[in-house]
């Protein structure tokens, strides 16, 4: 783990000092499925629209920030679909959520795509209802989006 942690720490530092700047549809944010309320019924990985916003995880706030922000949104059921998303040619930029393990794999997966990764926490046990600082979300669009978009 603490490698993981190290090498998220070493990369969202690189991330900050390449100063990527980019416009709104080149950021992609991806989260994983497990910020999915453990008994949701809705297919979020085939299309995060599906969202009810129902209270029960923190889908709807990303899903908010990302409309607002005008970035692109997916979530991912697992590495392979991860990086397929990340490594579509239209995303310059990517804000991560994940646990330390898929960070550390995905952002070297995507390399040399600048990628700042936000490690989500898990208060109920891995891979089950996890939570997210949606602010460290944010504050990362900040930092990539081009001043005026």
């Amino acid at each position: 783990m603490r490698l993981a942690r190290l090498l998220i720490a070493g990369n969202n530092l690189l991330t900050r000092l390449r100063s990527p700047r980019v416009r709104a549809e080149q950021l992609l944010l991806l989260a994983p499925h497990c910020l999915q309320a453990a008994d949701c019924t809705r297919k979020l990985t085939s299309d995060p629209q599906n969202c009810t916003a129902c209270g029960g995880c923190q889908m709807p706030e990303l899903l908010n920030l990302s409309r607002r922000y005008g970035c692109r949104f997916a979530v991912a059921a697992g590495g392979r679909q991860a990086v397929r998303a990340a490594r579509a040619a239209e995303v310059r930029v990517l804000v991560v959520v994940a646990c330390q393990a898929e960070l550390a794999a995905g952002v070297l997966a995507v390399f040399p795509k600048p990628v700042y990764a936000v490690v989500n926490r898990q208060p109920h046990g891995p891979c089950r209802a996890t939570v997210v600082a949606v602010d460290q979300v944010e504050a990362a669009f900040r930092r990539m989006l081009r001043p005026g978009d």
